[in-house]
Protein backbone atom coordinates (compact mmCIF):
# COMPACT_ATOMS: atom_id res chain seq x y z
CA UNK A 1 0.00 0.00 0.00
CA UNK A 2 1.34 3.48 -0.72
CA UNK A 3 1.03 6.32 1.12
CA UNK A 4 -1.50 9.39 -0.48
CA UNK A 5 -3.11 12.59 -0.02
CA UNK A 6 -7.25 12.55 0.81
CA UNK A 7 -8.06 15.45 -1.74
CA UNK A 8 -10.94 15.93 0.26
CA UNK A 9 -9.57 16.81 3.57
CA UNK A 10 -5.50 16.61 3.00
CA UNK A 11 -4.78 14.24 5.15
CA UNK A 12 -2.21 11.29 4.49
CA UNK A 13 -3.89 7.96 4.56
CA UNK A 14 -2.57 4.10 3.34
CA UNK A 15 -4.50 3.61 -0.24
CA UNK A 16 -4.91 0.16 -1.09
CA UNK A 17 -5.55 1.18 -4.86
CA UNK A 18 -9.55 0.29 -3.90
CA UNK A 19 -12.34 3.01 -4.82
CA UNK A 20 -13.26 5.16 -2.91
CA UNK A 21 -10.13 7.04 -3.44
CA UNK A 22 -10.71 9.32 -0.21
CA UNK A 23 -9.52 8.25 3.05
CA UNK A 24 -11.84 6.66 5.57
CA UNK A 25 -13.11 9.42 7.43
CA UNK A 26 -14.17 11.51 4.13
CA UNK A 27 -15.79 8.01 2.60
CA UNK A 28 -17.93 7.61 5.37
CA UNK A 29 -18.93 10.90 5.73
CA UNK A 30 -19.62 11.24 1.95
CA UNK A 31 -21.37 7.80 2.20
CA UNK A 32 -23.53 9.35 5.10
CA UNK A 33 -24.43 12.17 3.14
CA UNK A 34 -25.34 10.23 -0.30
CA UNK A 35 -27.91 8.32 2.12
CA UNK A 36 -29.62 11.57 3.37
CA UNK A 37 -29.81 12.67 -0.12
CA UNK A 38 -31.67 9.54 -1.37
CA UNK A 39 -33.74 9.66 1.34
CA UNK A 40 -34.27 13.41 0.85
CA UNK A 41 -35.20 12.92 -2.53
CA UNK A 42 -37.18 9.82 -2.49
CA UNK A 43 -39.29 11.70 -0.05
CA UNK A 44 -39.65 15.15 -2.22
CA UNK A 45 -40.20 14.17 -5.58
CA UNK A 46 -39.33 16.27 -8.38
CA UNK A 47 -37.32 18.12 -5.63
CA UNK A 48 -34.59 20.62 -7.91
CA UNK A 49 -31.22 19.83 -7.69
CA UNK A 50 -30.36 23.30 -6.27
CA UNK A 51 -32.44 22.72 -3.52
CA UNK A 52 -30.75 19.71 -2.86
CA UNK A 53 -27.41 20.47 -2.49
CA UNK A 54 -28.59 24.06 -0.59
CA UNK A 55 -30.43 21.98 1.65
CA UNK A 56 -27.33 19.63 2.43
CA UNK A 57 -25.06 22.23 1.92
CA UNK A 58 -22.86 19.94 -0.14
CA UNK A 59 -21.49 21.11 -3.57
CA UNK A 60 -23.87 21.13 -7.01
CA UNK A 61 -21.39 18.81 -8.27
CA UNK A 62 -21.68 16.06 -5.52
CA UNK A 63 -25.50 15.99 -6.97
CA UNK A 64 -24.23 15.90 -10.15
CA UNK A 65 -22.15 13.06 -9.45
CA UNK A 66 -24.99 11.01 -8.06
CA UNK A 67 -26.72 11.16 -10.93
CA UNK A 68 -24.03 10.22 -13.23
CA UNK A 69 -22.93 7.48 -10.74
CA UNK A 70 -26.71 6.23 -11.53
CA UNK A 71 -26.82 6.18 -7.79
CA UNK A 72 -29.76 8.89 -7.68
CA UNK A 73 -32.78 9.38 -10.60
CA UNK A 74 -34.29 12.61 -11.53
CA UNK A 75 -37.93 12.25 -10.89
CA UNK A 76 -39.83 12.24 -14.10
CA UNK A 77 -41.74 14.97 -13.40
CA UNK A 78 -38.55 17.04 -12.90
CA UNK A 79 -38.10 19.95 -15.49
CA UNK A 80 -34.39 19.34 -16.34
CA UNK A 81 -32.45 16.04 -17.19
CA UNK A 82 -29.31 14.92 -17.84
CA UNK A 83 -28.15 14.19 -21.24
CA UNK A 84 -26.57 11.45 -22.52
CA UNK A 85 -22.97 12.28 -23.54
CA UNK A 86 -23.11 10.07 -26.74
CA UNK A 87 -26.29 11.02 -28.59
CA UNK A 88 -27.65 13.97 -26.64
CA UNK A 89 -31.00 12.65 -25.52
CA UNK A 90 -32.27 13.22 -22.06
CA UNK A 91 -31.76 10.75 -19.16
CA UNK A 92 -32.73 10.49 -15.80
CA UNK A 93 -29.05 9.06 -14.54
CA UNK A 94 -25.61 7.70 -15.33
CA UNK A 95 -23.93 9.10 -18.38
CA UNK A 96 -25.65 7.46 -21.20
CA UNK A 97 -28.86 6.87 -22.48
CA UNK A 98 -30.48 2.93 -22.81
CA UNK A 99 -29.29 2.56 -26.49
CA UNK A 100 -26.02 4.01 -26.78
CA UNK A 101 -25.60 1.39 -23.06
CA UNK A 102 -26.37 -1.11 -24.99
CA UNK A 103 -24.34 -0.52 -28.29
Amino acid sequence: MRTIRCPICKHMYKYDGLPPSSCPDCAKKTDADYQAVREYVRQNRGVRLEEVARHFNIPHSQVMQYLKEDRLEIHTQSQWFLKCELCGVNIMSGTRCHSCGRR
